[in-house]
């Protein structure tokens, strides 16, 4: 009998290990797939401040009309940019707007738009999605600025996450992402 519910057990066991690998679970609590999810609580405390940290320097390298004070952070960001793509376009960003506003300060709301989601790839890639909001005080305080659907690609390395690339969303995938997420 003993045999009977040990054998029971372990193939009740080893089931559940199954199931378990076929639907592991992240950090983000969702299973394992190419879709982001909203983030648990103890991974939103720890991936925010990647975020903020981005758009920080994304944001003071356009007041001061100045890439490289993004791309001395985040080396990465300067190379593979393409507007058509949205891939690493915070140059851009810089030129166009210096180039019709004089501004002197920056408003960033992270979750503006939307909650922070995550897609982790794997324990060594992360790519968070952040429907934010900037918005640019001009001389005269007035504003520019709007709504931003950017993913931010991280590899972990040297115990740190490291940002390696931007995808800031095209206006056809904007609009695709919105169709999808209603």
């Amino acid at each position: 009998m003993k045999k009977k519910m040990f054998s029971a057990i372990m193939v009740l066991f080893l089931l559940a290990m199954h199931g378990c690998s076929l639907i592991e679970e992240n950090i983000t609590g969702a299973s394992v797939h190419n879709e982001f999810q909203e983030l648990e609580p103890s991974a939103w405390v720890e991936y925010t401040p990647l975020v903020q940290e981005y758009f920080y320097y994304r944001t003071q390298a356009v007041l001061h009309n100045d890439i490289d004070v993004l791309w001395n952070r985040y080396p990465h960001l300067s190379t593979g940019s393409s507007v058509e793509t949205g891939v690493n376009s915070e140059s851009y960003e810089v030129t166009s707007l210096i180039d019709v506003f004089e501004l002197i300060d920056a408003n960033v709301a992270m979750e503006g738009f939307g909650r922070l989601r995550a897609n982790q790839v794997s324990e060594q890639e992360l790519i968070l999605l952040a429907n934010s909001g900037i918005e640019y005080v001009t001389h005269d305080f007035d504003v520019t600025g709007g709504e931003i659907l950017i993913e931010l690609h991280f590899r972990y390395e040297d115990n740190e996450w490291v940002l390696i690339k931007t995808d800031e969303y095209t206006l056809p995938e904007y609009k695709e992402f919105i169709k999808n997420n209603k």
